[in-house]
Parts: structure tokens; sequence; C-alpha cells
């Protein structure tokens, strides 16, 4: 799964990747928390991921971060530039070639 935040848009017909998208127009960049060093969570503008084979891309609609990411947090055990906030909810905008003919669908 492959997310895209709130302030993104969505596309129509299929992405450069064969992924079937959702009507609009998917952004190259969206916004997303970046870990930077401990205690440093940064909202940075970050480019939208690729859909691959077997992965859908979500429309970030709400996110939170859970307890784990805290811990990380404050434990040191990320690497810099590491994203959180695995908590999400939002539309589907863009399906994977091999996720097409099961379950997945845009909107």
């Amino acid at each position: 799964m492959r997310s895209l935040s709130a302030s993104g848009g969505a596309m129509s017909g299929r992405d450069s990747g064969g992924a079937s998208t959702h009507a609009g127009a998917i952004p190259k960049t969206m916004r997303a928390g970046v870990y930077r060093e401990k205690g440093i969570v940064r909202v940075e503008e970050v480019p939208v991921p690729e859909v691959g084979d077997g992965e859908v891309l979500i429309k970030v609609a709400a996110c939170g971060v859970c307890g784990t990411d805290i811990k990380k947090d404050l434990l040191s055990v990320c690497g810099a530039a590491a994203n959180f906030g695995t908590r999400i909810g939002g539309t589907v905008v863009a399906v994977g070639a091999a996720l097409r003919n099961g379950n997945w669908a845009t909107g």
C-alpha cells in the first residue's frame, strides 16, 4: 500500500507504471510526517510513490501516529527520513496491475 497525503489529488486512466487510476490528477509531491532525529518529526513535501503491480495508492484523508511510532522515536530506533503514520483513512486512487482482477478498485 502506498499513501498520498490529503493535499494531493487523483487521476484517471493509467499511470506510467500501468496502474489503474481514479478521476483527477495525482500530484508529483505530497506532505508527510518525516522522522529526522530523536524528538523531531517534521511535515515535509516528499515525492508521491510509484504504484507497484501488487500495490494500491491511497489519498489520505486522516492519519494518526501509533504508540509504536512514538516508541521508535523515543528509543531512536529509526533511521533518519523515516515516514510516520500507520493509521490512515482515505480513498484508493490507483491500483497496481496485479490487483485489478481481484477485490481492489479505485474510489
